[in-house]
């Protein structure tokens, strides 16, 4: 998944800095669901979404829908375990919060909100190839495995590189 920075252009306040995008099916799927706390400045953006439910969910959530162009469309403060919002039939996007982050911001209906990627995870050098840090990242199934090596690669210098 990737992380986003989420700010409210209408207050200049930044909602969440490591706001995780869920734009396939099984990541909308999968949701929040089992895990034990949204720390603070994380989050949750769903794509395409139009109603949120909080089953498997064991602490409560702040809600956004946003439309296509970034307007909040409706508010869900403090959604508590085991509830499901309405449809909201403008909303393109779903952002799942802390809770007591609606309010700590002052974010409302018709607030502008604009998100781009979060710097990415430490990247540390010693000369050699890059070493990721993915702490703090949930697992990705979907990323490719490096290449293996091929017959052409041993052929050419009798050994794998």
């Amino acid at each position: 998944m990737r992380l986003l920075t989420v700010r409210n252009k209408t207050r200049g306040r930044i909602l969440g800095e490591r706001v995780h995008l869920a734009d396939t099916f099984m990541t909308r799927l999968r949701g929040l669901a089992g895990t034990t706390r949204l720390p603070r400045g994380g989050g949750l953006l769903l794509s395409p979404c139009h109603t949120v439910h909080t089953v498997g969910c064991i602490y409560a959530l702040d809600v956004l829908f946003i439309d296509r162009r970034g307007s909040v469309v409706a508010v869900y403060p403090n959604l508590r375990p085991m509830r499901v919002t309405r449809w909201i039939n403008d909303a393109e996007y779903a952002l799942e919060l802390p809770s007591g982050t609606i309010a700590s911001t002052g974010t409302q209906v018709r607030d502008r909100l604009a998100w781009v990627p979060s710097p990415g995870p430490l990247v540390e050098t010693d000369g050699q190839r890059p070493n990721i840090s993915r702490e703090g990242l949930p697992p990705t199934h979907h990323e490719r495995p490096p290449p293996s090596p091929s017959w052409n690669d041993v052929r050419s210098n009798g050994r794998f590189t």
